[in-house]
């Protein structure tokens, strides 16, 4: 072979390697440009998902604040409609029973009689010139049951833990201060075990059912009277 032929295909060689490397560049470039435009786009669609699901968070957060401020709303409501059908209730029958009236037995001075002295005493002379004295009956007084008014000292609630669905968990408890002119003033307190409205068949089964120093309270003084008078009926029997 000729030496110029043998440059020759040499040369053609390298061409051929050299449009080879050139095509390949073209293809990579080309590759990698499709890449970048296919990467773009998975962006694009992925940053519209992400401002989709950033507004659909917005619009959960609010929901749910809403729920938060309705579920507020309703508890203060069902807490409002709780103290105004129960406890309100509870405080008004207090305020009506915060004065009511019980039966005392108080006593009273007796008309003198005329065989006493001043100091409604016996006076006995004996012929020595002595003399002997003693109280007359008279100076003894007379006790009745008379209405005596009474009102509500204290008030006091009390939580009980139980087992048991069926007890309350809340008591309320009150206590009433005896009248200025009542047996009873000394202790401070009156222990009041029912309040009625009305003197009738119930209340005198209250009376025989009461515990030792418990009374029975009425809501009026006329009921209280008629119960006063039922009970000197008894003390005369």
């Amino acid at each position: 072979m000729h030496q110029d032929d043998y440059f020759e295909e040499l040369n053609e060689f390298e061409y051929q390697i050299e449009e080879f490397k050139t095509s390949l560049l073209i293809a990579v470039k080309k590759e990698h440009q499709d890449e970048i435009v296919r990467l773009y786009n998975e962006n694009a669609r992925l940053s519209a998902i992400e401002s989709e699901m950033k507004k659909k968070m917005d619009l959960l957060d609010r929901e749910l604040i809403n729920i938060e401020r309705k579920k507020k709303n309703l508890k203060s409501e069902v807490e409002s409609e709780f103290w105004a059908l129960t406890i309100n209730d509870v405080i008004d029958r207090i305020v009506d029973e915060c004065i009511v009236w019980y039966a005392e037995s108080v006593g009273h001075q007796q008309d003198k009689c005329g065989l006493c002295n001043n100091e409604r005493k016996l006076i006995a002379l004996f012929p020595d010139f002595s003399e002997v004295s003693k109280k007359c009956e008279c100076s003894n007084r007379l006790y009745s049951y008379e209405p005596e008014i009474s009102q509500v000292k204290k008030i006091k609630i009390a939580k009980k833990d139980s087992y048991y669905r069926s007890d309350r968990n809340f008591f309320l408890t009150k206590t009433f201060i005896p009248s200025d002119s009542s047996n009873d003033y000394s202790h401070g307190e009156l222990s009041i075990g029912h309040v009625v409205t009305i003197f009738c068949e119930e209340t005198k089964i209250l009376h025989n059912d009461k515990k030792y120093g418990e009374k029975i309270a009425f809501t009026s003084k006329e009921e209280c009277q008629k119960y006063c008078d039922w009970l000197n009926e008894g003390e005369k029997e």
